[in-house]
Parts: C-alpha cells; sequence; structure tokens
C-alpha cells in the first residue's frame, strides 16, 4: 500500500504529513540574512520524543517563526479533519507509538482515559515517576491514621502534606488499592 501524503493544515506548500505519521519538508525558497533567498531542499524530518509524555514532535518553521507540534495531532488534521472543540486525538488499539491515520480518532477526554485503560498504559500509583509514597507505605497511612494527630505525625515522617495524608486516608487517591 502505497503511502498518503498531505499538506500540513496552515502550512500548505512548505510541509506535508503522510498517512503513515510521517513529516516531511516540501523543496522551496527561503529568505536569508540580506534578504537574498536560498533554495532549502525538502526532506522526510526526524520527530523527537518528549521524554514526560513519549509523544514525537516536529518543530515546523514559517516566516522565521518556529512552532513545535505532536505528529499525531498534525495526521488527525490533515487525515481526519478539523478537531471539533473539547475533544481530544485519541490513538487506537495500536497504542500512541503509532501514528498512522487509521489508529487515530477524535473523542472526549473521558474516552480518551478509557483508551489508556483499555491498553494498559494507564500510570498511577508507583508507576509515576513523580511519586513520593510507595504501595506500603499508603498502606500503612491507611492503617495507622485514624486520628488527626497521627495524620500529622505519618506526613511528617513520609515528608508529604497533612492534607495528602487525608486524602489517602479518605480514599481520594490511590483508590486503586
Amino acid at each position: 500500500m502505497t503511502e498518503i501524503w498531505k499538506p500540513v493544515v496552515g502550512y500548505e506548500g512548505d510541509y506535508e504529513v503522510s498517512d503513515k505519521g510521517r513529516v516531511r519538508s516540501l523543496t522551496r525558497k527561503v529568505r536569508c540574512r540580506g534578504g537574498k533567498f536560498r533554495l532549502k531542499r525538502g526532506r522526510v524530518m526526524s520527530p523527537s520524543i518528549d521524554q514526560k509524555t513519549g509523544y514525537q514532535s516536529v518543530c515546523l518553521a514559517f516566516e522565521g517563526a518556529v512552532k513545535t507540534f505532536r505528529v499525531h495531532v498534525l495526521v488527525a488534521a490533515a487525515f481526519i479533519g478539523p478537531r471539533p472543540n473539547g475533544q481530544d486525538v485519541c490513538h487506537g488499539p495500536l497504542g500512541k507509538a503509532i501514528h498512522h491515520a487509521s489508529n487515530l480518532s477524535y473523542g472526549t477526554r473521558e474516552k480518551n482515559c478509557a483508551d489508556r485503560l483499555r491498553d494498559g498504559t494507564h500510570l498511577e500509583g508507583e508507576d509515576i515517576a513523580q511519586s513520593k509514597l510507595t504501595v506500603e507505605d499508603v498502606l500503612d497511612v491507611r492503617r495507622r491514621c485514624t486520628r488527626r494527630g497521627m495524620k500529622r505525625k505519618m506526613a511528617r515522617k513520609l515528608k508529604v502534606t497533612e492534607s495528602l495524608v487525608s486524602m489517602i486516608v479518605n480514599r481520594r487517591i490511590w483508590k486503586h488499592i
């Protein structure tokens, strides 16, 4: 099956995106310092990967201004159409690493969260890199904290806030345990 290329929305004539999730710049004239023009050859771009989110992104330039875009957003805009207000670009069962047009759709934030649960990519508890507590810490908090004074002592011991300890005890966070 051949790869289909369409213009990047807002960057027509400068960049294209494919239904396979690749982005390329087109050969074009660009203005240099001093007002002269030179020919800039087109190429398939290498996306960078955001270390926090794992999403691929590319930088697109137009008249000296450079903006960063997530690749899946560019693919969805070109092949699905404009994103409806309040909607996310959702990845299908192939996961967020696959930016094929056939793996993307628009949906609500709730649908996007449900997809993460379906795909096993939803992080919670210790799996979140910024988490300060372990499962054992949470179980210890729930077992010991029956009075307000104890919540304060546990918060100091674990080096977290008393309100965090309270949310754990009341099962507003760490609900999965």
